[in-house]
Parts: C-alpha cells; structure tokens; sequence
C-alpha cells in the first residue's frame, strides 16, 4: 500500500470515528454519508439521531453550535484553534469533554460527573462546575462558579478577569497565570495557588480563601478568611525618625529584624536632609555569633542626594541589622534622620 493510499484509509477511519456540524454549510438529514467530513450535518436534531444511529460520541465542530438539546457524555472538538463558538444554553451536558472552542452560556448537569473544558477560551460562563485545563478566562469577561457547586481548574491563564465565586461550595484554581479579580466569595473553601496579580473584592464576605504561589495580592475582602502562605508577601514600608546626638558619638538609627529570625531585607533607606556636616553610616549584623560590620560609606556634607540607599536587594538575613550615624559637625546633635525599610518574614 501507497503512503497516499495508507493517509486515505487513515482518514477514512478519523472521519468515521466523529460526526461532522457545520450549521452554515452542513444539510439536514441522516442519511449516510451525511455527518462526515465530505457533508455535516446542519442541526442539532439529526445530529443526536446519527450520533445514536453509528454509536459514535465525538462532534467535530465546522461552525459555532448553540445547544438546544441535552448532550450527555459527547466529545466536542473544534476543527480550527479555538474558533468555533459552542453556547452551552443552559442544557445538560453531564460526562461531555470540550477541547479547542469558545464556549458561552451557562454550565448544567446533573450526571455523577461534571463537563470538562480543554484548551478552550471560557467567555461569560456562567454557573461553571465543572473541570478546566489548559483554558482561558479572556480579557474583561467573567467566569462565574455554580452556587454550591465545585469547580476545579488547572493551568488557566486570566487576561485581567473575573472569578465570580458566587457562593460557590469549593473552587480549586491550580497554576494559575496572569491578572485575577476573585469576586463572590460568601462560604466554602477557595484554593489558589497562582502567579501574577490577584485581588480580593469587597464581596469576599465569607467562607475560607487560601493563598499559594507567588503573586501580588490586594486584598480588599470584607470578612472571608484569608490563609496567605504565599512564598513571599508584601510588606508595608516600616517608617520612622531617630534623634541622637550625632557628633557626639556613634549612634542607632535603627534596628531590623531579630536574632535568630529568618527575614529578607527588600530595602533600607535612610535621609540626610537634616545634617550639615559629613556623616559615616555603618551596618553591623552578627556573623557567627559575632557583631560585624558589614558596611560603610560617607556622606559627604552638601550632597543633593540626601536619600541614601544601604540596601536594594533581596538580602536574607537571620539576625538583626543594625544601622547607625556619626557626624563632625556639632550642629548635627539633636537633627532627626528618617528612616524607611522593607522586611519579609521567611
């Protein structure tokens, strides 16, 4: 047998394993070869009655369907990425597999298992419980969860969207990417382990939310518990002035940190705006048990940058960082120093 021959007979056996819709260009009826690749069929009618007839479960998409007829536990594939739109109209579709579509409409079944979406753009989905991998939530649309339902979704990137949780009973979102709104959340369990931006709505009023991964988090819930064991969590700045008499000796401006306590340091900052002589600025952390210094500069009397930068880095430390000041001139005594650093627990 010929390659050519041998691609022709493996064809053959593609398009007889599926049925064929195309509701633009397809014919009615149900007569063989009607369904296949060479003649879809055009309604939702005789699609079930063939589907039925040749014991067949999987529908190649040609067009955008709207289901007006439950399709319980069917194979839906779309011919072309993620460009044929299926609108789930509200009908069961219990058991059924989704892959490479657009899908609108609200989720239903009532089958001992849930739909499962595949590499599918999800576009103002409502009452969603169901399982979703490799999907999208497209930018400014909102998904919404089924009220007291679960939903369980791996892989899926959020262009700037909208999980309505909707009271929903729990809703896992595993490796999640991009920009989150999570909106809804009234009770249940809420499992998110994600990274990009993520932010609590003011409708978080309930319920339990877990937080995993590394992302931003704004949190702007209103009585929902929040777990945040995300990897690192932002901190507010930690602000503050101290006054001593600089000239005439060496002297604290600040402590950071504690001993025997594993932090990182994001940034310490100090001002000299209100000193008029040359100011050395030193940092002592303990090495081994041992205070060290660990920096030292000069900041020279008149500088215009008065904003002085000791550390801009992520810099774990397990023991206190201690910063201090020492001017020549006198008239330093009394002058407060601002301060301002950034510390993350570990």
């Amino acid at each position: 047998m010929t390659m050519i021959a041998e691609k022709d007979v493996l064809h053959r056996i593609e398009e007889g394993s599926a049925v064929y819709y195309d509701a633009a260009n397809g014919v009615a009826g149900q007569t063989y070869p009607i369904g296949t690749g060479q003649m879809p069929v055009d309604n939702i009618t005789d699609l079930l009655a063939i589907l039925i007839q040749r014991g067949l479960h999987k529908v190649i998409l040609l067009s955008d369907i709207t289901l007006t007829a439950g399709m319980q536990g069917y194979k839906f594939i779309g011919l072309r990425r993620v460009t044929q739109l299926v609108n789930l109209n509200g009908q069961e579709v219990g058991g059924s597999y989704f892959e490479n579509l657009r899908i609108t409409g609200a989720v239903n079944w009532a089958d001992s298992y849930g739909p499962i979406f595949k590499e599918c753009d999800l576009d103002s989905v409502t009452a969603f419980s169901a399982m979703a991998y490799l999907c999208r939530v497209p930018n400014g649309d909102t998904l919404t969860i089924g009220a007291g339902h679960s939903s369980y979704i791996h892989d899926m990137h959020f262009d700037d969207a909208t999980v309505n949780a909707n009271g929903c009973n729990r809703l896992d979102i595993w490796n999640g990417h991009g920009k989150i709104e999570l909106a809804g959340a009234t009770g249940g369990a809420i499992n998110i382990l994600m990274n990009g931006d993520l932010t609590l709505a003011a409708s978080c009023t309930g319920g339990t939310i877990n937080l995993y991964g590394d992302f931003h988090l704004t949190n702007n819930s209103a009585g929902s518990t929040v777990n945040d064991y995300r990897k690192l969590k932002e901190t507010a700045p930690t602000q503050g002035t101290a006054t001593q008499n600089w000239q005439a000796a060496e002297a604290d401006i600040v402590q950071v940190g504690a001993d025997n306590t594993l932090n990182e340091i994001g940034a310490i900052e100090v001002s000299m705006r209100n000193m008029a002589g040359n100011v050395i600025l030193r940092m002592y952390k303990q090495i081994n048990g041992v205070e060290d210094m660990c920096r030292y500069g000069v900041w020279a009397a008149g500088s215009p940058d008065v904003g002085v930068v000791l550390v801009n880095s992520n810099w774990k430390v397990n023991e206190v960082v201690r910063v201090t000041a020492e001017s020549d001139n006198a008239a330093d005594n009394g002058q407060a120093i601002d301060y301002e650093y950034i510390i993350t627990p570990l």
